[in-house]
C-alpha cells in the first residue's frame, strides 16, 4: 500500500501537483508549484519492487517568477518511442505563456516556450501519444481549448479544438491507443471531452 508521506519543504498553496511514475525504475515523480512562483521537483524511488518511504527534493527547476499554475508531468517512455525514464513538466509561465522543462538522465532543461504570450490560463495538460510525442492541451483566450504538439523536436500549434466559452477548467489528456483525450468543464458545468 502506498501511505502518504509529508515532505520537507512547502509547496505553493491553492495549486494542484502531478505525479508521473517511470517506466524504467517505477520512481515516482511529482512536480509543484513552489515559493514565490518557482517550480519544484520531488521524487521517491522504489527499490525491489516495494517504496523506500523515503522522499527526495525538492528540486528547484523553475526560478522565481516561473510558474503561474499547477505543474503537469508526464514520463516519457510509454509510447513506442522506447522507455527512456525521462520526464517533461508543462506549466503556464509568466505573460499566460505555456513553458516546458524536460529531463534527460537526471538533468534538468528549459524552460522551452512551446505557447506564447497571452495564450494559456491555468494548468496544462499533457500526455505523451503513441509515437513518443506530447501533447498539450490548455485553456486558452476567451475560455477556448487549444492544443499544442510535438514531432522531431519541434512545436506545433495552437490548434483551437474548442470555441470561445467552451473551456472553463485546465484540461486533463489522457490517451487510449493511437487516440488522445482532452476533457474540461464545459459552459454548462458539464464535462466535455
Amino acid at each position: 500500500s502506498l501511505a502518504f508521506k509529508p515532505t520537507a519543504s512547502s509547496t505553493s498553496g491553492g495549486h494542484s501537483v502531478s505525479q508521473a511514475v517511470s517506466p524504467v525504475n517505477g520512481s515516482i515523480n511529482v512536480a509543484a508549484q513552489g515559493p514565490n512562483h518557482t517550480l519544484y521537483s520531488y521524487w521517491e524511488l522504489e527499490s525491489s519492487g516495494s517504496y523506500t518511504g523515503v522522499w527526495h527534493g525538492p528540486l528547484g527547476i523553475g526560478a522565481p517568477g516561473s510558474t503561474f499554475s499547477g505543474a503537469t508531468i508526464v514520463a516519457q517512455g510509454n509510447g513506442t518511442a522506447g522507455g527512456l525514464g525521462n520526464f517533461d513538466i508543462a506549466v503556464q509561465g509568466p505573460s499566460n505563456t505555456g513553458d516546458l522543462y524536460w529531463d534527460i538522465s537526471g538533468k534538468w532543461y528549459g524552460p522551452y516556450q512551446f505557447a506564447g504570450p497571452g495564450t494559456v490560463f491555468g494548468t496544462p495538460g499533457m500526455v505523451e501519444d503513441s509515437q513518443g510525442n506530447l501533447q498539450i492541451a490548455v485553456q486558452g483566450p476567451s475560455n477556448t481549448l487549444y492544443v499544442y504538439w510535438n514531432t522531431s523536436g519541434a512545436y506545433y500549434g495552437p490548434l483551437g479544438i474548442g470555441g470561445p466559452n467552451s473551456t472553463f477548467s485546465a484540461p486533463s489528456m489522457s490517451r487510449s491507443g493511437d487516440n488522445v483525450y482532452a476533457t474540461v468543464q464545459g459552459r454548462n458545468h458539464d464535462l466535455e471531452s
